[in-house]
């Protein structure tokens, strides 16, 4: 027996999700058209079948390598092949009407859940299932070549963006260390005067921040309140005088619980620079918006101590996660915005 792969496990995904929920349904072919219809004409039976005709690549990821997974567009006929039902001629079902009610509880099911899990051996993507519409011309190629068989009312889905070998891809992009420039080269220039240019530098300031949580997926946000009352998303601090708690805001559905966690940067010697530090919190939300000039509730009764989880100079992010239930019942993370904390040494 041939082993599975991630087009025959997407292909039957799909066809479970509609036995599933299509009531009275006798089965689902994953076939040619021509075979299909004529297995359902001799049977007298409720079918549908699904004809994957088309793959196409879903494009190359800048930083992809050979050794990752590579993406595929998937389109998919959906054929109902529906038979008359027996009766008296006033109150029987026909083929023709049978056809469209197997075609509308596909529309409905494939509107109401575009996003599929597939899953084999613990390995998991995500499909967008979206509606692929035909032309005339588009529908002529495909019928004309199905022999004798008549045309039969059909739907095109396209499947994206489906993995191969269904798995998760590599992470390739860590956290930055550090921003700078590099010169290189014998050139000679004039020391800097001891006493600077004369030039003030400052952290721009946060006027606002809002979340939507009208959407069932919305990510938390995160804005420090520093010790004069101002809502900033960097903080700097020597190590002298690096308090021992900072106020954060935490943003969101009120009353929703996010996850807190530090991550440290420290070069050294540590082979990894960017790594997780102290004992994740578990939080509630204060509110879903906050404003520089709102008086009333205070920002400083919305805030929450939080403890620094940095010892030595370099810098931390500040991130809150949280879970999210989709349609189809599996969970996500969902990730908020980056609080950057810069410890340096004594002058």
């Amino acid at each position: 027996m041939l082993a599975t792969t991630s087009l025959s496990v997407a292909a039957n995904t799909l066809r479970s999700y509609l036995a599933d929920n299509i009531a009275d349904l006798d089965g689902i072919f994953i076939s040619h058209p021509k075979e299909a219809a004529d297995q359902a004409n001799s049977e007298g039976k409720q079918y549908l079948n699904l004809f994957f005709y088309l793959i196409e690549h879903g494009g190359y990821p800048a930083d992809g390598r050979s050794d990752d997974p590579f993406y595929l567009r998937v389109n998919c006929l959906i054929t109902p092949l529906g038979t008359k039902e027996p009766g008296p001629p006033d109150s029987s079902v026909s083929a023709g009407e049978n056809d469209l009610r197997l075609m509308g509880e596909v529309l409905r099911l494939l509107h109401e859940q575009p996003l599929l899990m597939v899953e084999e051996g613990g390995e998991m993507a995500h499909l967008q299932v979206v509606m692929y519409p035909l032309s005339l011309d588009d529908i002529n190629h495909l019928w004309s070549n199905q022999g004798e068989t008549a045309y039969r009312l059909s739907v095109a889905y396209q499947l994206s963006l489906l993995p191969v070998p269904l798995g998760t891809a590599k992470e390739r992009s860590p956290l930055a260390g550090s921003i700078g420039i590099g010169t290189g080269g014998t050139m000679t220039v004039a020391p800097l005067p001891s006493e600077g240019f004369g030039l003030e530098t400052s952290v721009p300031q946060i006027k606002s921040l809002s979340v939507d949580t009208s959407r069932p997926d919305w990510s938390p946000q995160l804005i420090f309140l520093d010790a004069g009352g101002r809502l900033q998303s960097v903080l700097s601090f020597s190590l002298a005088t690096l308090p021992a708690s900072l106020d954060v805001i935490i943003l969101g559905d009120p009353g929703a619980n996010v996850t807190l966690g530090w991550q440290e940067w420290n070069a050294g010697d540590n082979p990894v620079p960017w790594r997780h530090v102290g004992t994740d919190q578990d939080l509630a939300v204060a509110a879903d918006k906050v404003d520089q000039e709102q008086t009333e509730p205070s920002l400083s009764s919305l805030a929450t101590a939080i403890s620094p989880k940095i010892e030595v100079a370099g810098q931390a992010v500040l991130s809150a996660e949280r879970t999210w239930t989709r349609a189809d019942g599996s969970q996500g993370v969902l990730r908020s915005n980056a609080l950057l904390l810069i410890v340096h040494q004594e002058d």
